[in-house]
Formats: C-alpha cells, structure tokens, sequence
C-alpha cells in the first residue's frame, strides 16, 4: 500500500533526521519536504536537501522568505490535491505520531469502512527538569525526551486535535487542526498522539521573533508564542508540576494517553456528518 508524507521544513533541521527514520518505520514509502528558508543563501536549504538524499526522500517544493501561519497548509495543500486518492500523512517537522507499527492497518481499516481521514492529539515531548536541550543525533530522541505533557493546550492555549492523516481531497484547516469536507473515522475507533518534539534548543528565539511579527502571523498565535515565552521566562523552564499539563513518563506510550482519548470522544466538536455517524 502506497503512503505518503508531506512535512513542511524551516528554521531548524535539530528533529528532521529523527523525524525521516521514524516514518520510514511506519511504514511510509514516499516522502516530500517542503523546505522555507530566509533567503537563497539560507544554509537550511542545502542541509535539508543533503538530509533528503540521505533518507530516499524528496524535496518537493522550497520557497524563500518570512515564515507566515498559513504557509505549511498551502503546502500541504497543494501537493494533496494533485492526488486526491491517496493516502497522506501530514506532519510537521517536529510532530511524530504515534502508529506504533499500525499505519498501514489503520489506512486498511479505513479503506473497507470508508472513512477518508483519522485524527489525533497533541503530547509534547519534554525533556528532564523541563529544559530546552539541543538535539542529540547519537541518541534516540525518545530516550532524550522521556516525559509527555500538555503544554501546547495549558500554556499556549493552543488546540490539540491534529488530522494527522487523510485523503488528497479533504479539506484541512489552518494548522491540520480540523478537517472541513470527508467523512471522518471516529476517535473512538482510531485516535492517534502526535509526539510534538517542539520544545528544544533555540525555540526561544524563534518565538520571540514570531510574537513580534504583526503582518505575518494570526493574533491569536502571536499570543501562543507570548504565552510561552512569559512562563519559560518567568520559571527558568517549563514548569512540569501543573496537574492540568498531565506531565508523564512514555514508556513507551504516554500513561496519560486513555484520559485524553476519552476526553476528545466526550467532546462532540465536529459535525457528526464528517465523524461518519
């Protein structure tokens, strides 16, 4: 069975060698990278190109300027819809979901009940004490993130749900965060966690740099990137004693995996049309 991978890449390439051999595992077989650098000369281009090459992997597309909110949905978007019936996993370059083992089950399952696209969660992957490490490639990322937690919900205020895998022709929103045509395979038969491997070395600069940006950015995710910025600032970490961040061990899955997933089936969010019901 043929499935494919779209991830969007910019700023820093610390997660992307982790992020090509995890999906190899999954069982993906093709996989393209959309590359966004600053400039022509942006050194990102070329490593991201070497980092490809080296995975059997494709850039598919580049583009060269500021990074803006909707940038990797056009993307995704574009490329999707060039081939409308196949199978997608999309992903941004610091979010591993979590198959284990089972994406090619899943699609299957999907295929013989007619479901077009599965959903999933954010659990950010941290690393001991709440610091910001630079990425090891020597070790396996899991091991050097060890702990899953709410922080992109209960710091940034950010939405966890992720359509993390879909049809080229259903329609994504802005950030993959819900689907907007197809019909959806229910979270209580499928619902996957997005390992989101976002808070390491130097996404404290980057956030800064994108809580300024006026004509770039949404409002309300200028504020996400303020919102961190002010509690890492303010504790000298992230602060992994908050019962409502659900910090944890995975070990390997995250212990706190059935409270969320019960969570999203108790929330009748989506129109049950796109939930197949």
């Amino acid at each position: 069975m043929k499935i494919n991978l779209i991830s969007v890449v910019g700023e820093d390439v610390q997660v992307l060698p982790h992020l090509l051999r995890h999906y190899r595992n999954e069982g993906v077989t093709d996989i393209m990278l959309h590359v966004h650098g600053t400039g022509d000369g942006d050194p990102i281009l070329a490593r991201v190109a070497d980092l490809a090459k080296g995975a059997g992997a494709e850039v598919a597309s580049k583009s060269i300027g500021k990074w803006w909110a909707s940038i990797n949905t056009i993307y995704y978007a574009n490329h999707r819809l060039s081939r409308p019936h196949e199978w997608f996993v999309i992903a941004d370059a610091d979010e591993f979901h979590g198959y284990h083992g089972e994406l090619i089950g899943m699609i299957d399952f999907c295929e013989r009940n007619g479901y077009d696209y599965i959903e999933g969660c954010f659990i950010d992957r941290l690393a001991d004490g709440g610091l910001l490490p630079r990425v090891s490639q020597d070790t396996p990322i899991w091991d050097q993130f060890p702990l899953g937690g709410m922080v992109s919900t209960t710091i940034n205020g950010a939405i966890a749900n992720k359509i993390v895998a879909a049809k080229g022709h259903v329609r994504l929103g802005t950030g993959q965060h819900v689907a907007g045509s197809g019909r959806g395979c229910p979270p209580e038969k499928l619902y996957v966690p997005v390992y989101h491997f976002k808070w390491i070395d130097g996404i404290m600069e980057r956030l800064a740099v994108r809580a300024e940006e006026s004509e770039m950015l949404a409002g309300v995710y200028k504020h996400e990137c303020r919102r961190f910025l002010s509690h890492y600032l303010q504790n000298a970490k992230i602060d992994l004693t908050s019962a409502a961040m659900m910090v944890a061990p995975c070990a390997p899955h995250y212990l706190h995996w059935e409270t969320v997933w019960k969570a999203r089936v108790a929330a009748k969010c989506f129109h049950p049309a796109l939930l197949g019901r």
